[in-house]
């Protein structure tokens, strides 16, 4: 069969398509007429004067538009109503039916496609974005494109899949660019005569100052040894700074003592000298020793033997207390080469280190 002209109707899947068969009658001829619909060669519809009859895969939703020139209205359409739908009509003359009209419409039927979904894949590479444009459930089948000002783009990885239930289509397309530059991407989605797109924006981030290219970046662990290296410093510095002064001390008052003490003189003889007093080293002059030294006939105090003023202050584990300097003055050495001093370490350490723990507090 040979058609002079075949018609196309597009429409959406649950839309209604009006397929035309334009064939202009008289009323007084609309008795003597027969009209019959089929696609590929199998019967939709019937039209004769007794009656109108619609095979079952079109029932409820196939109208025979007679005012319209005998038009096929098919509702809810599917995509198993595409194809080629023919209109033949016959008339009687005479008693017998003859063709008088025949026409053909290819019914297309599309189901759109959602506006795709672009999403961000993450870097490459240094400079390289990735980006995906995805959609799915349509028909027919798409054909996708990426465009920048017009000029198309070279996608990577472009898929088309299809349902082999639903004859719907799924299409994905990867896209890398420069992010250095700015860019204004469109992901086109084209299919039969309908077309759906994105549009996707970069914007370069702004450049860092130039000096934090150079920035070390100090770790809390890097902190913390150097607050504690500061801490021992210092402590060091004030543990010579304290011995100084105090060794200062003493010798100031081991020249004031030379300069004061009385030494016993005899009155009965050289044979018998009698001690006569005690001279006291004098507390005030001595600081943070304070011993009591007798004459040289007179015996050495008990205090003196037994404990000194640094150790009625300070106990064994927060002092640091030089033995040689108080036995050589109780052997009468009056230019001692030692030194006693007491420091408290302790107190300044703890400081120091309880400063270093919170400066490295997130």
């Amino acid at each position: 069969m040979v058609f002079a002209c075949i018609v196309h109707v597009s429409k959406s899947v649950k839309g209604v398509a009006s397929l035309p068969c334009g064939y202009p009658f008289s009323p007084d001829e609309l008795t003597r007429l027969r009209v019959y619909w089929q696609k590929d060669d199998k019967a939709v519809l019937s039209y004769t004067p007794e009656k109108i009859e619609v095979w079952s895969q079109y029932k409820n939703r196939t109208v025979l538009d007679i005012s319209s020139n005998f038009s096929l209205m098919i509702l809810s359409l599917s995509l198993s109503d595409r194809g080629i739908y023919t209109c033949v009509i016959q008339k009687s003359e005479g008693g017998v039916h003859k063709r008088k009209h025949l026409a053909s419409v290819k019914l297309f039927v599309r189901a759109d496609y959602p506006v795709p979904n672009i999403t961000d894949l993450g870097n490459s590479s240094a400079d390289i974005k990735r980006i995906m444009c995805l959609t799915s459930g349509g028909f027919p089948k798409p054909h996708l494109f990426w465009l920048e000002n017009g000029k198309e783009l070279s996608g990577i990885n472009t898929t088309i899949s299809q349902d082999p239930e639903t004859e719907l289509y799924t299409v994905s397309s990867k896209l890398d660019f420069n992010m250095t530059y700015n860019h204004s991407i469109v992901c086109h989605v084209v299919y039969g005569d309908s077309q759906v797109s994105k549009n996707f924006t970069w914007e370069k981030p702004p450049e860092a100052p130039p000096y934090r290219n150079h920035l070390i970046e100090v770790t809390p662990t890097i902190l913390t040894v150097l607050c504690l290296a500061s801490a021992i410093i210092l402590i060091i510095v004030y543990s010579s700074t304290i011995t100084g002064a105090i060794k200062k001390q003493i010798l100031g008052a081991r020249k004031h003592l030379d300069n004061t003490e009385t030494w016993p003189r005899s009155t009965k003889g050289l044979g018998d000298l009698e001690s006569t007093k005690t001279t006291p080293w004098p507390d005030a002059q001595l600081g943070v020793v304070g011993i009591t030294k007798t004459s040289a006939s007179g015996p050495m105090p008990s205090s003196f033997e037994k404990t000194d003023h640094c150790m009625s202050r300070c106990d064994s584990q927060r002092c640091i207390l030089a033995q040689e300097e108080e036995q050589q003055l109780q052997n009468g050495d009056r230019q001692p080469n030692g030194h006693v001093h007491c420091v408290h370490f302790s107190s300044l350490a703890y400081l120091l280190i309880s400063m270093a723990v919170v400066a490295v507090q997130p």
